[in-house]
C-alpha cells in the first residue's frame, strides 16, 4: 500500500546558509559532504559511464530509460507515484532554483521522489549553459545541487545531465581536475526526445506524445525494439499542472506493449564500498575463513521490517545480525543462542541449509534450518530470533535416511512464496520432482508434488551437482509468486508457478549451458536471483571469471547478458576461494525497491548497489 512521503523543507536560512558554505568550503569538509561522489573512496570504472567530453547514450536493444529534467514542479509527486505504480524505477535531474521557477527550493520534494523508487540525478543547481561560465562557476553549480542531493540518495551513483546538453571537452576538463567531482556518472544524453517544451502553453500531452511517436525515427527505432534513453520535462511552466504525468502515461502503455524492460541511464552497479560492516566483523582475522559452517551462512534478509536487507551469519556462539542503515551495516550482535557450535548445529548437514524468510506474514524474516527432527523455524520478533519450533517433521528423512550422502537433495530446499500469500513455503527436490509444503504461519502443510521436472531421471539431469546447486526460487514474471529457476545442460530454465504447482519448465536463456564452461564450482555456486531495475521480476545474477554478469527479466525470457561490476585483479583472485565466494548475497540493502550484493573480503563485508 502506497503512503504519503514526507517532503525536504528547505528554510531561507538553510539555503542561505548553504550558499555561503560552498562558497567557503574547505576541502576536508567538502569531502564529507559530497561522500557519495568521491573517487578516492570508491572505486570506479572506465568502461561505464564516467566524465568525458561525450554525452553518455548506450543503452542494448529493448532496454528503456525515461529521464525527466528541470524539476521538481508542481506535478512532480503524482507523476512519481504513477511510476512507483507501474513498477518503474524513472531518472530525475533536478535543479535546485530556475529562473523559470523549478526545483526543490519551490517544491522540496528530493525525498518523495526517492520514497517512490525513482532515482535523482544533478541538472546543476541554477540550470546554467555550463559552456558559458568560468571554471569555478562550474562547479559552484554542480556542488551546491549535489549538497543537496547527496544526503537524500540511497547509493553513490552520481548522475548527472547538463542543462540543453552544453557540454564541451573544456567543461569535463574543468569537472574532472576537481577530486570531489570525479564520482559523477555522465554527462547523461539522450536517444529520444518528445520536445514536450514545445507543447507547453496548448495543454496537449496527447498531441505531444503522437508527435513523438509518429516521428518516422522514432516509430522504426521502437518498432525494432531499440534501446536508449528518452527525455522529457517534469517542470517547464507547462499549463497544465499533470502534463508530464499523461504524456508519461501513454508513452508507458506503448513501451510495455513492446516489451521494453525500464533500466537507470547506465547498466553497472555502484563503485565499491568496502567495509560496509563494523570494525573487522566477518574478517579473516576473526575465523570467518576458518570452516564453511562460518563463511558458508553468511546471508541477507531483513529482519525487523525495515524494508533493508540484514546480514547475517552463524558463529561459533549462535547466530549474530547486523542490521542494515541504508549503505552499511550496525553492530554484529547476537539474535541466537540456540544454534551454536556446543550444541551441535556446526556440522554441515544443519549448518549448510540455514535459511530466512517471513514465513508468518509479519514482514519480517525467520529463521529455517533443518535438523535430525524435521525443518526448525526461528521467528523474527525483530529483536531477536525466538527459540524454535518444528514446524514440519516430513523432510526429516533428508538427514536420517542417508540421502546427506548425496546434497543434491538436503541441500535443495528452499524457502519462497509460491502461491501469492505472502507466507513463505519449503519447496524441496527430491527423486521424483519437485515437492511444496505450504505453510499456514504457524507450520508447514502436508508435502506436494507440483512438479515431476527436475527429478534424478531426466537425461544429464538434476542429481548433476553443478545443476542442482544452481536451483533457485524468485518471483520471474512479476505476480508476486515465486518460480523455479535453474539451470540445466542446454541453459538456464525457469518453471513459472501457478501457485498450485509449476508450469512446464521453458529454456529462458541459453547462455551459461555446460558447453559454454562456465560451470566450474566457484562460478556454477553463484547464481543469483533479484530484482536489479525495480520493475517487481527477478533478474539472473551470475559471478563469472571477468564480473558480475546481469541479465534482466523480461517477463518471458532472460535479455541481455551485460557485466554490471568487474573485479580487480586481487578481487578477481580472491573470487576463486570458497570461504570469499560462498558468502556472494545478493538483496535490497538500501531500500530502493532494487537488488544490490555483498561479498566477503579478507577485511569484512564489501558491497555494491543497484542504480
Amino acid at each position: 500500500m502506497l503512503r504519503f512521503a514526507k517532503s525536504v523543507k528547505i528554510s531561507l536560512f538553510q539555503f542561505l546558509s548553504a550558499t555561503f558554505f560552498l562558497q567557503n568550503i574547505s576541502p576536508v569538509l567538502f569531502l564529507i559532504l559530497t561522500y557519495s561522489c568521491k573517487k578516492t573512496d570508491l572505486r570506479t570504472y572506465t568502461d561505464h559511464a564516467t566524465v568525458t567530453s561525450n554525452l553518455y547514450t548506450k543503452l542494448p536493444k529493448g532496454l528503456i530509460c525515461l529521464t525527466y529534467d528541470d524539476g521538481p514542479g508542481p506535478g512532480t509527486i503524482e507523476l512519481a507515484k504513477y511510476l512507483y505504480e507501474q513498477n518503474i524505477c524513472a531518472t530525475f535531474f533536478v535543479v535546485g532554483n530556475s529562473d523559470a521557477g523549478g526545483g526543490y527550493i519551490n517544491y522540496p520534494y528530493l525525498d518523495s521522489l526517492v520514497y517512490y523508487g525513482q532515482r535523482i540525478g544533478t541538472h546543476t543547481y541554477n540550470h546554467k549553459d555550463l559552456r558559458t561560465l568560468p571554471c569555478e562557476e562550474v562547479r559552484h553549480q554542480l556542488k551546491m545541487n549535489q549538497s543537496f542531493i547527496s544526503p537524500v540518495i540511497k547509493n553513490n551513483l552520481c548522475y548527472f545531465t547538463p542543462p540543453w546538453f552544453g557540454w564541451s571537452k573544456q567543461v569535463a576538463e574543468c569537472v574532472v581536475s576537481d577530486p570531489s567531482l570525479t564520482g559523477i556518472r555522465g554527462p547523461i544524453g539522450m536517444d529520444f526526445d518528445t520536445h514536450d517544451y514545445l507543447f507547453r502553453n496548448n495543454a496537449n500531452p496527447e498531441q505531444c506524445v503522437q508527435s513523438f511517436l509518429n516521428n518516422p525515427s522514432n516509430r522504426d527505432k521502437f518498432n525494432n525494439n531499440i534501446g536508449g534513453i528518452i527525455k522529457m520535462h517534469d517542470f517547464n511552466s507547462y499549463t497544465m499542472r499533470d502534463f508530464a504525468l499523461q504524456e508519461t502515461k501513454i508513452i508507458v502503455e506503448y513501451l510495455k506493449s513492446k516489451n521494453y524492460v525500464f533500466v537507470a541511464p547506465t547498466l553497472e552497479f555502484s563503485p565499491r564500498i568496502e567495509n560496509l560492516n563494523q570494525y573487522k566483523d566477518f574478517s579473516d582475522d576473526k575465523h570467518w575463513s576458518s570452516d564453511i559452517s562460518y563463511y558458508g551462512t553468511i546471508r541477507l534478509s531483513d529482519v525487523n521490517g525495515d524494508n533493508m536487507a540484514d546480514l547475517i551469519g552463524r558463529d561459533t556462539d549462535g547466530i549474530h545480525v547486523a542490521l542494515s542503515y541504508g549503505l552499511g551495516f550496525g553492530a554484529f550482535r547476537l539474535w541466537s543462542s540456540e544454534f551454536s557450535d556446543a550444541l551441535g548445529w556446526k556440522s554441515g548437514n544443519y549448518s549448510s541449509t540455514l535459511q530466512f524468510d517471513d514465513v508468518n506474514g509479519d514482514e519480517m524474516s525467520d529463521l529455517i534450518i533443518q535438523s535430525n527432527d524435521g525443518i526448525r523455524v526461528a521467528l523474527s520478533d525483530g529483536n531477536g530470533f525466538e527459540h524454535s519450533k518444528v514446524w514440519t517433521s516430513q523432510f526429516h528423512d533428508f538427514i536420517n535416511t542417508g540421502l546427506d550422502k548425496n546434497d543434491s537433495y538436503f541441500k535443495n530446499i528452499r524457502i519462497a512464496d509460491v502461491n501469492g500469500d505472502q507466507k513463505a513455503d519449503i519447496v524441496a527436490r527430491k527423486q521424483d520432482g519437485v515437492y511444496t509444503a505450504l505453510s499456514t504461519g504457524y507450520s508447514f502443510k502436508s508435502k506436494v508434488l507440483w512438479t515431476k521436472e527436475f527429478s534424478d531421471t531426466i537425461q544429464n539431469g538434476w542429481k548433476i551437482s553443478r545443476h542442482h546447486k544452481d536451483i533457485q526460487l524468485a518471483d520471474v514474471n512479476g505476480d508476486n509468486i515465486a518460480d523455479i529457476v535453474g539451470k540445466s545442460p542446454n541453459g538456464i530454465m525457469v518453471a513459472l508457478s501457478t501457485g498450485t504447482g509449476f508450469q512446464n519448465a521453458t529454456l529462458w536463456k541459453s547462455d551459461f549451458s555446460d558447453i559454454q564452461d562456465k560451470d566450474k564450482m566457484s562460478n556454477y555456486k553463484t547464481v543469483r536471483l533479484g530484482d536489479v531495475n525495480g520493475d517487481n521480476r527477478a533478474d539472473l545474477l551470475l559471478r563469472a571469471r571477468d564480473g558480475i554478469h546481469v541479465l534482466l527479466s523480461n517477463g518471458h525470457e532472460f535479455v541481455n547478458d551485460v557485466i554490471w561490476y568487474r573485479p580487480d585483479v586481487a578481487e578477481q583472485k580472491n573470487w576463486s576461494k570458497p570461504c570469499y565466494n560462498f558468502s556472494f548475497q545478493c538483496s535490497d540493502i538500501n531500500g530502493d525497491k532494487r537488488t544490490d550484493f555483498v561479498v566477503r573480503s579478507s577485511r569484512g563485508i564489501a558491497g555494491v548497489v543497484a542504480p
